[in-house]
């Protein structure tokens, strides 16, 4: 199953997605130019997005149909967003999430606490509203010495 980037056309397909998770959906259009799709016989199966700031990026919902799961589609869609991460220059990688600490977990991430967070990331809309403040925070260094 091939991985793409995401167009203007896959917006309603991929809000669903998230709505079907429960995952935030409200902004996922101001960042298409960095979120990838997955289709399977011209049905979009999984997505996952990302956003710049600077050297730091966040992680948007990576959802995956529910037939689809335990395929590998989440990790393959996490391997190239961290791919693109690395091309943009992007060093860490910011998460929230209510649901995934331990599959985060077992690929690097480690919990943050939430004012630990860099201001940038504090500042996008995940992280002041769209996800609640409940949701785990989590990092990941991606380039640099230690990643």
């Amino acid at each position: 199953m091939p991985i793409r980037s995401a167009q203007l056309g896959d917006v309603a397909a991929i809000e669903e997605l998230l709505r079907a998770d429960g995952l935030p959906r409200q902004d996922c259009h101001e960042h298409l130019a960095t979120f990838l799709v997955v289709e399977q016989d011209g049905v979009l199966i999984g997505v996952g997005g990302l956003e710049c700031h600077g050297s730091l990026g966040l992680i948007r919902s990576i959802a995956v149909e529910r037939d689809h799961r335990g395929a590998g589609v989440a990790r393959r869609i996490h391997e190239e967003l961290q791919h693109l991460a690395i091309a943009k220059g992007i060093e860490r990688l910011y998460l929230l999430t209510e649901t995934a600490q331990h599959y985060f977990a077992h690929l690097g991430y480690r919990v943050i606490a939430r004012e630990q967070v860099p201001a940038v990331i504090q500042g996008t809309r995940q992280f002041r509203g769209l996800c609640p403040d409940t949701a785990t925070v989590m990092f990941r260094d991606i380039g640099g010495a230690d990643a």
